[in-house]
């Protein structure tokens, strides 16, 4: 590989982690006007990714209290319910768990 191919290389990288930061700024956008409630959690501890103001709103907490901190963490008073079996059953498997008008 000569210098112009590795450069080129380098600026296809760059333009390719552009187009990447633009959808999910994009995807973040969406999410933050969605008409529902909103979370994403990631990994085996549940960790929020994201959260919409609608979300964040219900649950009477702010972004920084919630994103980067794991389910257990930012619910303990959910010790008990079963919420954090339902979310590492989903985990576990990747079936789905849709609860309507849970009492939490």
């Amino acid at each position: 590989m000569d210098r112009r191919e590795g450069r080129a290389d380098g600026a296809m990288d760059r333009r390719d982690r552009r187009a990447a930061d633009d959808e999910l700024a994009r995807l973040r956008a969406l999410i933050a006007h969605a008409p529902t409630l909103f979370a994403l959690m990631e990994g085996p501890e549940h960790v929020f990714h994201l959260a919409n103001p609608a979300y964040l709103r219900v649950i009477g907490r702010g972004e920084g209290d919630v994103v980067g901190r794991p389910f257990r963490a930012v619910f303990p008073e959910g010790a008990g319910q079963g919420l954090d079996e339902i979310l590492d059953r989903v985990y576990a498997d990747g079936e789905p768990y849709i609860g309507t008008e849970r009492p939490v």
